[in-house]
Order: structure tokens, then C-alpha cells, then sequence
């Protein structure tokens, strides 16, 4: 397998600049997408012209060389190289996040000293970043050129035919260094710069084009219209726990659900949601422990009722006559649960009558005392 050179070249503009910083010097607090974190540490800055943030290295730059930019104008370039993921890790080419560090500190050295014999003074900064599926490079240069100007004449020289005088001064000009042919050149430079380390140039004339991660994820979108997604599992806690039959006086006599009733309530809430929806819900939410917890009670249920077709697999008749009885079980515990609430609510109306007639009886027994009292005097 042929090892290849990539290198492409973006304008940035000054709104972006905070952007592109942020995302090279893994300062903000963002998720970058693509990044582990864990592996941050290990990134280097290869080369930094100003000891300062990016944003204010360009402007400092543009500054002492005594460009002013305009508004929301390109004042630097950001380029990006790297090398097919083989050079990097022959052994395991699709193992994302390895790397033979001998052989990315080489290709490294050698696309820096490529950077600074193009660019010179232009070079702002480089670094080498080693979180991400592959090695690579992020660059930033500014795009500047040395112009050749017309001074102003005076009127006695444009009477007398004297040509302008010209002198040669630093401009913003990011066009001029990305043309086609600028660009055609780069690949073919930064091609020859790591050819020692059998890298070669990428294909000439090549249609492919750079894919960004926001085209990529509207690219998997339209792959995935009309697909049926999984549902999502929306299960309360409470549903996982035995319900409650009747909560009895002060906790004594609460009444529980069979085991019986439970496993069949949790098999159809499992049903509900569908065996292949399930493991691939569980596969994407790991830490659903609702979901979880349904799969292993649908196991279990599922155990219970080969156990048992096992053991009755000679007499179906006996096995459906045991259901049926055990149907008729619980349908008699939950007649008898009904009326016992029944009777909870008679007795609870008694004793409030009762209570009543006892209040009554008192004020008529202080009445009658306050009877007496008068009598006497």
C-alpha cells in the first residue's frame, strides 16, 4: 500500500481566529469532537513566533510589519498536513489513536522544516496534535507579500512626464497565495519534503475532495432517512419494583404482588419494547439500568417457563391445567384483596360515626351538669 502526503489550505477571517485557536491549543471548554481528552497532554507546539494567544500574535504580527486589516478580512491561513494512517501504524492501520512515535517525531521534524523555508517570517504557528485518529499538523501563516507601489506625483511632475516612483511595501493579499497553481504547488513541496520517509504526493488530478465533519454527519443523515429508529425506553423505577396490593395499618398486613404476576408484567413490558430494540438500546444507553433490568428479568422469565414446558413437555394438558389453576388463584386473591378494602372502608365509616355519637354524648352530659348547677342555686 502506497503511502500518501495530504495538505490542504483554509482562509481564516478575523471573527474566526478564536476558533481556530481554541480548537488547536485545546483551551476551551467545548467538546471537541473526535478528541480524547486523555491524550491531550501528549500534543506539542512545534513552533510559536509570539510568546502570546494566537488571535494576538497575528495582530501583533500585522502590526510591526505595518499592515492595517481591514474589517473581517483574511488575515491568515490555516494549513493542515498529514499522511496516510499506514506510515503512522503499518502494523494496524484502522487501530484509530495509535501511532509509532519514532516515525510521527521524523515526519513532524521534517513537514516544520518545509513550513519555515516557504513561509519565513510569515510563520505564526505550528502544532502537532496526537489526541485524534491520526496524526497531524495545524499551521498558521500570514498572508502577506511584498507589493510594488506607485508614489503619488506632483503636479510639476506630471507636467514634465516624470514617471511614478515605486517602492516595494507589505500587504495583505491571501488570494495571491491560494490560487490553483499556488495551491498545485504546495502539494508537490510539502510532497518532496517527507519523500525520504516513502511518503508520496497525493494523486494529480485527483477529483477527491476534502470532506468536513459537518458534511460528513449531513452526509449520514441522508443515508438514514426512513430508517426506523429503536424507541427509546421510557420506564418509570416504581415499574420495576413489586406493586403494592393493599399497604395495610401502619405497614402490617402490606400485600405485595405474586412473583408470578411481576415476571408476567415485566415480560410484557419487555415485549413492549422488543427484543432487537432492547439489546440495541442497551448497546447505544449503557447506563439505562431500567432497561437493564428489564432484560434480565425477561431472562429469568424466560428460564422459568423452559424449566417448567421441560419438565411438562410429555403432559401439555396438565401443564395448561396448572395455569389455569393458578389463574384462578390469583383471580381469588385479588377478589379477596377487593373485598377486604371494602370492609376497610365500612369499618373506617363506622368508627367515625362512633366518634361522632361520642362527642354528641359528652356536650349532652355537660348540659345537663350545667342544669343542675342552676337548680341548686
Amino acid at each position: 500500500m502506497v503511502n500518501r502526503v495530504s495538505w490542504r489550505c483554509a482562509k481564516v477571517k478575523s471573527g474566526g481566529l478564536s476558533t481556530v485557536s481554541n480548537h488547536n491549543m485545546r483551551v476551551s471548554t467545548m467538546e471537541h469532537r473526535g478528541v480524547d481528552p486523555s491524550k491531550s497532554k501528549d500534543n506539542k507546539c512545534l513552533f510559536r513566533k509570539h510568546d502570546m494567544s494566537l488571535d494576538e500574535a497575528v495582530r501583533h504580527d500585522l502590526k510591526e510589519r505595518g499592515i492595517k486589516a481591514k474589517k473581517n478580512s483574511t488575515i491568515a491561513l490555516e494549513m493542515l498536513s498529514t499522511a496516510s494512517t499506514a506510515y503512522f501504524r503499518p502494523d494496524n492501520p484502522d487501530k484509530k489513536g495509535a501511532y509509532d512515535m519514532e516515525a510521527t517525531k521524523q515526519w513532524a521534524l521534517a513537514n516544520l522544516a518545509a513550513y519555515k523555508e516557504r513561509y519565513g517570517e510569515n510563520l505564526i504557528q505550528v502544532d502537532l496534535h496526537l489526541d485524534e485518529s491520526t496524526p497531524h499538523m495545524h499551521v498558521i501563516v500570514v498572508p502577506v507579500v511584498m507589493k510594488e507601489h506607485k508614489k503619488r506625483r506632483t503636479n510639476a511632475q506630471i507636467e514634465a512626464g516624470e514617471p511614478n516612483e515605486t517602492y516595494m511595501k507589505a500587504t495583505l493579499d491571501a488570494d495571491s497565495m491560494t490560487k490553483r497553481g499556488d495551491m498545485i504547488a504546495g502539494q508537490d513541496y510539502f510532497a518532496k519534503a517527507v519523500e525520504h520517509l516513502g511518503i508520496q504526493r497525493g494523486i494529480k488530478g485527483s477529483r477527491a475532495k476534502h470532506t468536513t465533519l459537518k458534511q460528513w454527519g449531513g452526509m449520514i443523515q441522508e443515508a438514514l432517512k426512513g430508517f426506523v429508529y429503536p424507541p427509546k425506553a421510557k420506564i418509570k423505577p416504581k415499574e420495576l419494583e413489586h406493586k403494592v396490593l393493599r399497604k395495610g395499618f401502619l405497614g402490617i398486613g402490606k400485600k405485595l404482588e405474586s412473583e408470578v404476576d411481576y415476571y408476567k408484567r415485566m415480560s410484557s413490558l419487555y415485549k413492549a419494547l422488543g427484543a432487537k430494540q432492547v439489546n440495541e438500546l442497551l448497546a447505544r444507553e449503557t447506563k439505562n439500568k431500567a432497561v437493564i433490568k428489564v432484560l434480565e428479568v425477561r431472562n429469568k422469565t424466560d428460564r422459568d417457563r423452559a424449566y417448567l414446558l421441560e419438565q411438562f413437555k410429555d403432559h401439555p394438558q396438565e401443564f395448561i391445567s396448572l395455569q389455569e389453576q393458578l389463574k384462578r388463584s390469583l383471580d381469588a386473591q385479588q377478589q379477596l384483596a377487593q373485598e377486604n378494602q371494602q370492609l376497610q372502608i365500612k369499618s373506617d365509616t363506622w368508627e367515625v360515626k362512633a366518634k361522632k355519637l361520642h362527642h354528641h354524648n359528652i356536650k349532652l352530659q355537660d348540659a345537663n351538669n350545667d342544669n343542675d348547677l342552676t337548680r341548686r342555686r
